[in-house]
């Protein structure tokens, strides 16, 4: 095979690489909104529904329940109530009620393989983010540019450019929208936060 980049292999493989990123970031765009439409249509609106849908894919699952817990954590910690860490408090709550949401539906016998890989994946991703919360509130922080809160991995969505951006301390880094599929995750620990931190500062 001849080496180089004018090959029509390589200028192909380029091809496939940008239908792909193109491919993830329409369908994480398409969920993120989707999401939010379900939000502003019905009051009563759970998580779990979302995550149950046929039209949301595993990784958007992820991605975008990432999105969520960021700006929901960030935007409480910069609420200031009659109790240190009031918005933080409820925050939690809600989290927990929606791990629950997710164990109920992960016991069903007839859940679709796929699903349930999907599900398995966030309540991992969930139980992480239940612990920073709760470490959050412990440690009392109050403002979003405590380095607690700085030193997580965080995702961001910025409408001007329907990017996905991910930040950690002074990194920041977008979102490469490679095609993940539908894989199972490791528990997170602190080492696992540690090397993100060691990862992100390094690129």
């Amino acid at each position: 095979m001849k080496a180089g980049g004018n090959s029509k292999v390589e200028i192909w493989l380029g091809y496939l690489l940008d239908a792909m990123q193109l491919a993830v970031k329409t369908f994480l765009f398409k969920a993120y909104k989707l999401f939010l439409q379900c939000m502003e249509e019905d009051k009563h609106f759970r998580r779990v529904q979302w995550v149950m849908r046929p039209d949301v894919q595993a990784q958007a699952v992820t991605v975008v329940g990432s999105i969520l817990w960021t700006k929901t954590t960030e935007d409480d910690i910069a609420m200031h109530g009659d109790e240190p860490c009031e918005g933080l408090t409820i925050s939690l709550h809600e989290h927990v009620s929606n791990l629950a949401d997710l164990t109920k539906e992960v016991a069903k016998l007839d859940m679709e393989p796929k699903k349930r890989k999907a599900v398995v994946a966030l309540i991992t991703q969930d139980v992480h983010y239940r612990d920073i919360l709760e470490e959050l509130i412990a440690d009392q922080v109050e403002s979003p540019n405590d380095f607690k809160w700085q030193m997580q991995l965080r995702y961001n969505f910025e409408a001007s450019t329907d990017q996905v951006k991910v930040k950690q301390v002074n990194a920041e880094l977008g979102y490469a929208n490679e095609y993940m599929g539908c894989t199972t995750r490791l528990v997170i620990t602190p080492l696992t936060d540690r090397c993100w931190m060691t990862i992100t500062g390094a690129l």
